[in-house]
């Protein structure tokens, strides 16, 4: 019985965010800054700038705003075998909690989970490849939205965190033919150093990301 009670009190607090929701439709764009570090790799941290889109389910002063981004960046980082190239694409799925809403301007605290895929082109003086990896993203972040009166445009800015976990098969192989799905430079030490074919699995990222954009709403 208690069950049963706990799961009509969810169904009718879910129905009751679902009564308040307004579903129009948000198409926008934004301009991004991140700098994610790889922490096995002595701390090595990207510069990445890129462009995202996004489609929004509500208006803007809804109470919920689920929303799908996708994402470019591009961008590099210095490591001590030499700099990194990384071309970095993203697709996130998020749901914002209104937190403000007065004078045309919403607050919205947001999370979400998606898929990243980069291609890292790692070059060196005794390196030159390119290593494919794919991570599961978790972002959180602060939006906040300014609407423009008398129309259907406005003016956002977010700040937020991510967490980037490589799920991706890739393996360090050393010059001794050992192989290794370790990370960090030290994995190769007492073999040969890095095979000039190696792949090198990032592990873990994590990293503010800026944005500024424009939404329409229909």
């Amino acid at each position: 019985m208690r069950k049963i009670t706990t799961l009509k009190w969810i169904v009718v607090a879910v129905a009751s965010l679902m009564s308040t929701q307004s579903f129009a439709l948000g198409l926008g764009g934004e301009l991004l800054y991140s700098n994610p570090e790889v922490k096995d790799y002595d701390g090595l941290n990207f510069d990445l700038a890129g462009v995202a889109g996004t489609l929004q389910l509500g208006e803007f002063d809804s109470l919920l705003a689920p929303a799908v981004h996708a994402q470019f960046s591009t961008g590099s980082g210095d490591t001590p075998n030499g700099k990194t190239d990384v071309n970095y694409f993203e697709v996130t799925g998020t749901g914002g909690l209104l937190m403000y809403d007065k004078n045309n301007i919403v607050v919205r605290g947001v999370a979400g989970i998606g898929i990243g895929i980069a291609d890292i082109d790692v070059r060196a003086s005794t390196i030159n490849n390119d290593t494919d990896a794919s991570f599961v993203v978790f972002p959180v972040s602060v939006e906040a939205s300014y609407l423009v009166p008398n129309t259907n445009l406005s003016f956002f800015a977010n700040a937020g965190y991510k967490l980037y976990l490589d799920v991706a098969d890739e393996r360090i192989r050393c010059a001794d033919g050992t192989v290794s799905s370790d990370t960090g430079y030290t994995v190769c030490n007492g073999k040969g150093g890095f095979a000039a074919d190696s792949k090198f699995p990032v592990g873990k990222m994590q990293g503010v990301q800026l944005g500024f954009g424009v939404k329409l709403f229909y």
